[in-house]
């Protein structure tokens, strides 16, 4: 029996050695975490890394860095701007008119008036405007082939008030820009004061504008 007994405790003691101690400590470790289950709740679903964010503009198709940006459904393009009708003044030539009154010797055609004129004489002629045009625009001049160098005296003239005078030698010219607003009669004369041969003076382009 005593051999017994002494094998029981051999066994024991090498128990307690192999259990990792001498039987008086025992090291207690944290106790492990429970893992979080997912049974019974629904599985998030998974987000594509191509994916885009709701509302986000699109990348281009060619592969470049900026967004495409596509036009709101509905919205109109703005439409150039368009100037309106220019209202230009309407104009008529001065021949187009007819003569009221006309003394001297005068050639006339689609747009020139010219006067034959010798000393002492003033070759005129008088339009009926009656108020309807605001200027008249033209040129007084005397030709080359005038046979006498002198000067001819142009005068234009609205109701009786002359508007423009001018002395002109063979070979040139002036413009003409006259102010005829509210005017009725229009005058247009040529006159020399040397004797000698006589002179050409012409009225060229003259025009009346509304």
């Amino acid at each position: 029996m005593a051999a017994i007994a002494g094998i029981v405790a051999t066994a024991l003691a090498l128990a307690a050695l192999l259990s990792g101690g001498t039987g008086n400590s025992t090291t207690v470790g944290p106790s492990p975490r429970p893992m979080p289950t997912t049974e019974g709740q629904p599985a998030k679903p998974a987000v594509s890394a191509e994916s885009s964010p709701t509302g986000a503009p699109s990348r281009s198709p060619d592969g470049g860095g900026g967004p495409t940006i596509l036009p709101s459904a509905g919205k109109a393009s703005p439409q150039p701007r368009t100037n309106g009708p220019t209202n230009r003044p309407r104009s008529v030539p001065l021949t187009a008119l007819p003569v009221e009154t006309v003394t001297g010797a005068w050639s006339t055609d689609a747009d020139s008036m010219s006067a034959k004129v010798y000393c002492n004489e003033t070759p005129t002629r008088i339009y009926r405007l009656g108020g309807k045009y605001a200027e008249l625009s033209g040129f007084a001049g005397v030709d080359e082939d005038s046979p006498t160098s002198e000067e001819l005296k142009f005068e234009v003239s609205v109701d009786g008030e002359v508007l423009f005078t001018g002395h002109i030698g063979q070979a040139a010219s002036a413009p003409i820009r006259v102010d005829t607003r509210g005017g009725d009669r229009l005058a247009l004369t040529v006159s020399k004061c040397v004797d000698g041969s006589y002179g050409v003076g012409t009225y060229v382009d003259m025009r009346l504008s509304e």
